[in-house]
């Protein structure tokens, strides 16, 4: 999933008496000093989210796309995202960005997670990653974009930015 300054990202399908009701949304900013980052979380109608995408009215929407009228995932089907149903939160994370040593991912809550590799692996195993799959080749484990995408890279290391966030936070 290609994200960039002003990209819009799909983190969560919204579920309402057992059917879809919308979707969970942020919007990416680049930021000196940590990269990307959220400025705003959402939550949109399916319809306002069919808008979104066809008339481009907050930017970039990275991974949806609209095929014969219906939401589709690019990086990873929708199903396969958070589950948001009234105060419930399913596990899954969504990785916004490949760091030297690690990734950036996000909740559908909107929280930013600064992962090293195995962190993300060990998350992937137990709960599940949208829009990455797990690869074993020769015993390395490593996550591994959908769809023949490719994740931003951001060229910090987990501990840079660790400890970017954490001075921020005072």
């Amino acid at each position: 999933m290609w994200v960039k300054d002003g990209s819009i990202v799909v983190v969560g399908t919204i579920i309402k008496d057992k059917y879809l009701d919308g979707y969970r949304i942020v919007e990416l900013k680049n930021m000196a000093n940590i990269g990307l980052t959220i400025t705003r979380i959402s939550d949109y109608s399916e319809i306002d989210i069919k808008k979104l995408i066809t008339y481009d009215e907050c930017g970039d929407v990275a991974n949806v796309r609209l095929v014969y009228r219906i939401i589709e995932g690019t990086c990873g089907a929708l199903n396969k995202y958070p589950v948001i149903q009234g105060d419930q939160i399913s596990n899954e994370i969504i990785i916004l960005s490949k760091l030297k040593d690690g990734y950036k991912c996000c909740n559908a809550s909107g929280k930013i997670g600064i992962l090293t590799n195995k962190e993300v692996i060990n998350h992937c195993k137990k709960h599940g990653v949208s829009n990455g799959k797990l690869i074993s080749e020769n015993g390395n484990e490593t996550i591994a974009c959908i769809d023949y995408n490719k994740y931003t890279v951001e060229n910090f290391t987990v501990m840079e930015l660790r400890q970017a966030y954490k001075s921020r936070q005072g």
